[in-house]
């Protein structure tokens, strides 16, 4: 998931401190992937 070939591609609203949809979070893995400190920097910013 998260992936450009997949159905769940947009990254930045499935994956969001912000979002309130049911599929938030899905995408999260491929937001790591694509930046590696991403867990610290969510660690750092959740409110």
């Amino acid at each position: 998931m998260g992936d450009i070939k997949t159905k769940y591609n947009d990254v930045d609203s499935l994956c969001s401190l912000d979002s309130n949809s049911p599929q938030n979070g899905m995408t999260c893995a491929q937001k790591a992937k694509q930046n590696t400190d991403y867990f610290k920097w969510l660690v750092k910013n959740i409110k």
